[in-house]
């Protein structure tokens, strides 16, 4: 995300990014204001973001089910034993 990143998102948005009285924060204004490149990066980042949710979620169900399961096969084995010693 250097300096070449910013050209890009101001030739898209109608701006030059070479000029000398353009600050890089008042062009990082200019472009998310402009709402070409703001709306791209944000979108970006909720979907990386829910992403990595959405895996951590299905990472603690798996190993739920497996412990679950874990769990209820050792309770059966248990009973098993029990019935057989009586």
């Amino acid at each position: 995300m250097g300096f070449n990143h910013i050209n890009r998102a101001s030739n898209n948005c109608g701006y030059d990014a070479t000029r000398i009285n353009v600050s890089r924060q008042s062009l990082w204004k200019d472009i998310f204001t402009h709402g070409q490149i703001g709306t791209k990066m944000i979108d970006k980042f909720f979907y990386n973001m829910f992403g990595r949710l959405d895996n951590a979620i299905s990472f603690v169900e798996t190993y739920a089910i497996k412990t679950t399961t874990w769990c209820w096969h050792s309770r059966v084995k248990l009973l098993k034993k029990r019935r057989s010693k009586k």
